[in-house]
């Protein structure tokens, strides 16, 4: 009785357990199927919490996970590292991210958006650089919602093109004690969200934009500043209404327009 009791309790323990669906390349390495573990050179893979951790020895290629559009994958690293890529996204998800570290994760691409997942998107923890030098896209793009949170240093910089800052097809959430730092040299916005873009860190918002961009841009929300300093720049603006698209709701913190 006592091991039918013990196997039925470990039957439900997995059954509980969701994991994610599809294949993923990280650097050289492929990974066939996600459902089972998997290790590389600075990287493992577990496959029960959906957990992609970097280690010394990764040989820094890009990270491309073709998952299930409602998996819910992680990417934790430790220690420094510079992913770059000519023809696609650095990090790419087709399900929800989540990016944490410690160190700092540097990634660039030179025509893709750099950090792009086709549903949420969310960064807690580590200084993460995102350099962009492409014509059109975003340093970082998703199409739901994106969270940038805990103790997270997020800069993003495009630095070649058109492209914009920060986009997410539904809100923006800048709160906790994150930093960010957004500077483009192209047409589109600094911070451009769909819905609302809601800012309460503790810490700093700097976003710097040049010819018709705008700063923070809410298609059809709020933007909301409810604590910490929100520093606005763009060349020859003299309002701040020309660094602000969208109804400006600001409850608390301070913004600084330059």
């Amino acid at each position: 009785m006592k091991y039918k009791i013990f196997f039925s309790v470990l039957s439900v323990f997995y059954a509980s357990i969701v994991f994610a669906v599809g294949t993923m390349t990280v650097g050289d390495d492929f990974v066939a199927d996600m459902s089972l573990d998997a290790r590389g050179s600075g990287w493992l893979w577990d496959a029960k919490s959906s957990t992609l951790t970097l280690s010394e020895g990764y040989d820094n290629g890009a990270i491309n996970i073709a998952c299930e559009y409602d998996d819910n994958i992680r990417i934790n690293y430790a220690g420094d590292f510079f992913i770059s890529t000519g023809s696609a996204s650095a990090i790419f998800c087709s399900g929800s991210l989540e990016i944490s570290g410690n160190g700092t994760l540097t990634v660039e691409s030179y025509n893709e958006a750099v950090i792009a997942t086709l549903s949420n998107l969310s960064i807690t923890g580590g200084t993460i650089i995102v350099v962009a030098r492409n014509n059109g896209e975003h340093a970082i793009s998703c199409w739901k919602d994106l969270f940038i949170g805990g103790q997270a240093r997020v800069e993003a910089k495009v630095t070649e093109g058109t492209g914009g800052g920060i986009y997410a097809g539904a809100s923006i959430s800048i709160a906790d004690n994150a930093a960010v730092n957004v500077t483009t040299a192209g047409e589109f916005h600094g911070i451009n969200a769909v819905e609302d873009i809601a800012i309460s860190t503790g810490e700093t918002v700097v976003v710097a934009v040049t010819g018709n961009a705008v700063p923070l841009v809410s298609e059809s929300g709020k933007i909301i500043v409810a604590n910490g300093t929100v520093n606005l720049q763009k060349t020859g603006a003299t309002d701040l209404s020309e660094l602000t698209s969208g109804v400006l709701e600001q409850t608390g913190g301070k913004i600084n327009d330059f």
